[in-house]
């Protein structure tokens, strides 16, 4: 499911279709369970690069939202974060996704907890970069880098600015790929 749903996500930038994406997902969606044996926290940092500009020929500095997927100690009767928080969940509905696909990520349910006490356990953990290329959401890949956390490795999901289709910022801003 999760491939039928990314195979949505990218095939309309494949082929000469409607601008937006009509996603048809009715009943709720729950990742696959983790495997490793670490709980999986995420978070969200904005980074800006001052000194190097966003696009060639701009002085407007280059931004960047980051997430992060990382061991975690979640506390007592916590539960997992939503898929796609409200600023990137809002900012797909009014640039990419048809109106009869508004609200379709609130379908689908995560493992990772928002902003959880990072589990130091076992000392430090190897950090893995992650940039998906062809200008993909590093959302979609939630399960992997879920997976891939739950074994002890903190990833850094990393949206390439004006190639994805929408990067929210934190002052409301949002970053769009025909902004080239």
């Amino acid at each position: 499911l999760i491939l039928t749903i990314t195979s949505i996500l990218v095939l309309p930038k494949l082929l000469p279709s409607s601008p937006k994406i009509n996603i048809a997902l009715h009943e709720e969606l729950i990742l696959p369970k983790l495997n490793g044996q670490f709980k999986v926290g995420k978070t969200t940092v904005y980074l800006i690069e001052k000194d190097r500009p966003a696009l060639p020929g701009l002085t407007a500095p280059r931004e960047w939202v980051v997430t992060i997927f990382y061991p975690a100690d979640p506390a007592a009767g916590a539960t997992p974060a939503p898929y796609a928080g409200e600023a990137l969940n809002t900012a797909y509905t009014d640039y990419s996704f048809t109106k009869e696909s508004a609200g379709a990520l609130d379908h689908i349910h995560s493992n990772a907890y928002w902003n959880a006490a990072a589990n130091h356990s076992a000392g430090k953990f190897p950090v893995l970069l992650f940039s998906p290329g062809g200008g993909e959401q590093p959302l979609f890949y939630s399960a992997l880098l879920e997976q891939i956390s739950s074994f002890g490795y903190i990833v850094v999901a990393i949206p390439e600015p004006f190639d994805t289709p929408v990067i929210p910022l934190p002052d409301g801003r949002i970053l769009t790929s025909n902004q080239m």
